[in-house]
């Protein structure tokens, strides 16, 4: 999020790149496929990750701001809707991203007819990518921890 943000970024935005690879390679489709432009990237990182936090949204520029956020009521952030979206095409941020993400993983494998995973194995997936994908890359997760992971500590070659 920090480069369509226009945000200054580190190899903390590696870690959630990994993310989405590891998603895209679980489930055979991209996560976050952007069809049109930044806004609808970012309309769908929102839908599943929720809105990001205002203290990030205010280190934008202004004129990436407006191209991404509004302001509702004066006093909260909002994704800005397409013009044109119905009632049906709404926009809603995810207020639990955790559970939009196994949802999003959930559907995409349903799609392509992939075989039902370990509950267990799938739960663990779904943590350790939701670490990834934390907006603040202060505490995204850190390479060293994604190997301690239950995920990857579980299914490590002994």
């Amino acid at each position: 999020p920090e480069v369509i943000l226009g945000l200054p970024y580190s190899v903390a935005i590696d870690m959630w790149s990994l993310g989405c690879m590891l998603v895209e390679l679980y489930t055979g489709a991209p996560l976050f496929a952007g069809l049109k432009d930044e806004l609808d990237m970012m309309q769908r990182i929102v839908a599943v990750m929720g809105m990001p936090p205002d203290g990030m949204i205010y280190q934008v520029e202004k004129v990436r701001q407006r191209m991404f956020f509004e302001r509702m009521d004066g006093q909260w952030w909002a994704i800005k809707q397409t013009s044109g979206h119905d009632a049906s095409q709404l926009i809603i941020p995810s207020h639990d991203p955790k559970s939009s993400l196994k949802d999003v993983i959930d559907s995409a494998c349903a799609k392509a007819d992939k075989p039902k995973e370990n509950q267990e194995d799938l739960d663990s997936f779904v943590d350790m990518v939701f670490q990834m994908l934390t907006y603040q890359p202060e505490n995204r997760l850190r390479p060293e921890k994604a190997l301690n992971h239950p995920f990857i500590s579980s299914h490590r070659l002994k």
